[in-house]
């Protein structure tokens, strides 16, 4: 990413559009809108042969281009049917980037998708309630956005420029936002004591509490918040994990064979042989 796009990236985050407007009462930030593509439409072009056919990581960046929407200061739009990823196709193979005169069979929205996209629907309102109930969220004057909020990429804090961290101080609490895109997993060591408050791939439950390192998978977008009132559980009380709940791409499913499976059969083949030998 050139340094004018992550400019232009950033300034949107601060709710500011470069050279021109810096209230961020006067800003307005989309992905999506009833011009041109359908957000799902989009992903769908731009990852082309790669990953344009794989439903999930595109339900994962539909709700992580909207994350950085949502959460970014300036006022939020979002483009009605985005929540169940609503697709305009018109039937061979492409989209309709212009549908103002086409037909309801392209234009309507087909709500038997938000049962088919239940879990990108609450996502949405998960990150709709977080905008609308934390003030840090919508600061209406440059002087709070500049002295509470703060975005990084990731060559300013030691990874690469797939990766946005975005800061958010309101009164005694800090929420951490991180945007990871495409790419391998990625560890990150300074969430340690922070509560989840939100994680789109649903690997860390909501209240969960971190240890010292935590992974990030691809195209996952996850939110934490810490501070004097967020108090980690004690040793007495464990709680905390840094580890995804659910195994991803076989991962996980092997250091679970290697350290529970395998001594498991070991234990049971030993004792099947002590069977047989104390029954002689």
């Amino acid at each position: 990413i050139g340094v004018g796009i992550r400019n232009n990236i950033r300034n949107g985050m601060l709710g500011k559009i470069t050279d021109t407007q810096s209230s961020p009462v006067q800003t307005v930030n989309y992905v999506a809108c009833h011009d041109n593509l359908a957000l799902y439409d989009k992903l769908v072009y731009a990852g082309g042969s790669d990953f344009g056919g794989d439903l999930n990581r595109l339900a994962q960046q539909n709700i992580q281009a909207e994350a950085i929407s949502l959460l970014s200061q300036g006022v939020s739009f979002i483009h009605a049917g985005s929540e169940i990823l609503r697709s305009k196709p018109l039937g061979n193979g492409q989209f309709d980037h212009n549908s103002y005169q086409s037909p309801y069979s392209v234009n309507s929205l087909k709500w038997n998708e938000k049962v088919t996209n239940l879990d990108v629907f609450e996502k949405y309102q998960e990150l709709i309630a977080l905008k609308r109930d934390i003030a840090g969220f919508q600061y209406t004057t440059r002087t709070d956005i500049d002295a509470n909020v703060s975005v990084k990429f990731g060559t300013e804090i030691g990874y690469a420029n797939n990766l946005i961290k975005l800061v958010v101080i309101d009164g005694d609490d800090t929420y951490t936002a991180y945007f990871f895109g495409a790419g391998a997993r990625l560890r990150v060591d300074d969430l340690e004591g922070h509560m989840v408050v939100f994680d789109s791939s649903s690997s860390y439950e909501n209240g969960a509490f971190f240890g010292r390192s935590v992974i990030l998978k691809s195209n996952m977008t996850l939110v934490t918040k810490s501070g004097p009132n967020v108090i980690p559980p004690t040793s007495e009380d464990p709680g905390t994990t840094s580890e995804p709940i659910t195994p991803d791409n076989g991962e996980d499913a092997n250091l679970i064979w290697l350290y529970i499976t395998l001594p498991t059969l070991a234990v049971i083949g030993i004792g099947t042989l002590l069977f047989f030998f104390l029954r002689k």
